[in-house]
């Protein structure tokens, strides 16, 4: 199997120096897909096992995923395209691999409005994005039809050993173009597609406003605009402290915060979908099904959310109501109204790490619920609330429900 794995390797290599196009286009995965660590860009010949091929810098790859169209065949339009090298993937699906002229992003950026278009089941990547290179073979895979985890399965290899072929820009174009379902020109409710890779005046203003007073906004910006896949040095040149930019190590990370900062400045989901369309960070550009997990993800998290939000200096959500219960009960029912905050922790009924303890035992301290104080070396908290017993009810309606955080959005905005 290893020695598949090179050769389909070196043939892509050699493929790709003939055409005069860089290797240095590559890093690792971790078998799903997924880069395995932080990375830069290396030549394909220095990455072990499973690794990535990125577009761009002259290649173009059409990435066809016949897994999600009707009748699992290839779609007339991609066999009338010009034969050229092309990768088999383990779920039925092709990767067309061509040269193209190295303005072609910009110019599918122009023409369409987007530098990676999606229509119909193909993605076509031109700038930063990745597929999996010919000779990686996936431990896992979360289709329901097909099991990469059995030998021989997981396997990309190379079904058409032929030169890497030119593709016109202008083909392109025409093709994404011919789809109903895809044009930068329509606005349509979000699908798990692209919506709308513009947005309105009001829209513009709003992030504009967001990126002035949230500092991870404005870096989260320019790294999206920018193409690269590390958010890390934009963060640190908007200004945001290095610990807070460790947090950012991964692009889900970076992205779902971003959808976190854009739901509190425009209260609206179709909005936040449309901005970060037109942001165009590289995962949500790449991934329609992960466009639609993480924003239903993201949000279902911003509705249990009580803690207020600053725009001026947070992306955090808080924590939820139930949680804040949890931790009461623990303190008043486990350890008789006075514990430790690690104790509170490590109770098999809170489900939050300790920085969330801290937050909410902060947060109830300030509701008068509890208090903290110094025993020797130790600091206790200890509840303070009138009625031992608590009743969920009259509990949770001490805290914002979500009505109050649009409004609390609202006011802020206003002024």
């Amino acid at each position: 199997m290893k020695f598949k794995q090179d050769q389909e390797r070196e043939n892509l290599i050699g493929k790709l120096t003939r055409a005069g196009l860089t290797t240095n286009r590559s890093f690792p995965l971790n078998g799903q897909k997924e880069p395995k660590d932080d990375h830069d860009w290396l030549p394909i010949e220095e990455v072990e096992n499973q690794y990535a091929v990125r577009g761009g810098k002259g290649l173009l790859v059409i990435d066809v995923d016949t897994y999600n169209n009707a009748d699992n065949a290839t779609p007339d339009y991609v066999k009338e395209l010009p034969r050229t090298l092309t990768v088999s993937t383990p779920h039925g699906g092709l990767h067309l691999y061509y040269l193209v002229d190295e303005s072609t992003p910009d110019y599918l950026k122009q023409e369409i409005g987007r530098r990676n278009p999606a229509p119909d089941i193909i993605e076509i990547r031109a700038h930063n994005q990745y597929v999996v290179g010919p000779g990686s073979v996936l431990n896992s895979c979360d289709k329901s039809e097909h099991d990469c985890s059995e030998v021989g399965e997981g396997r990309y290899k190379i079904s058409s050993n032929v030169p890497i072929a030119e593709l016109d820009s202008d083909i392109l174009v025409n093709l994404v173009e011919g789809f109903d379902n895809y044009s930068s020109r329509k606005n349509t409710t979000y699908n798990g597609r692209i919506s709308s890779s513009k947005i309105t005046g009001e829209q513009r203003r709003l992030l504009a406003w967001a990126r002035s007073v949230n500092a991870k906004m404005d870096g989260f910006t320019a790294w999206a605009q920018s193409g690269q896949l590390d958010p890390r040095p934009f963060l640190r040149e908007a200004g945001v402290a290095e610990r807070e930019c460790r947090r950012f190590d991964n692009r889900s990370q970076a992205e779902a915060s971003m959808i976190y900062i854009l739901y509190w400045v425009f209260g609206d989901k179709q909005d936040v979908v449309d901005v970060m369309d037109y942001l165009s960070p590289p995962k949500w550009a790449s991934r329609p099904d992960y466009r639609q997990l993480t924003i239903e993800k993201v949000l279902g998290k911003v509705e249990q959310d009580i803690t207020p939000f600053e725009p001026n200096t947070s992306d955090r959500r808080g924590v939820s109501r139930e949680t804040m219960f949890s931790i009461v009960r623990s303190i008043v029912f486990e350890h008789d109204g006075k514990t430790r905050r690690k104790d509170v922790t490590n109770s098999s009924h809170v489900q939050v790490g300790a920085s969330q303890v801290y937050n909410s035992l902060k947060t109830l301290e300030k509701m008068g619920y509890v208090s903290q104080k110094r025993e020797g070396h130790n600091y206790y908290w200890i509840y303070e609330h009138d009625e031992h017993l608590i009743d969920d009810d009259e509990f949770l309606s001490k805290f914002r429900n979500h009505d109050e955080i649009r409004k609390q959005r609202k006011e802020f905005l206003s002024h």
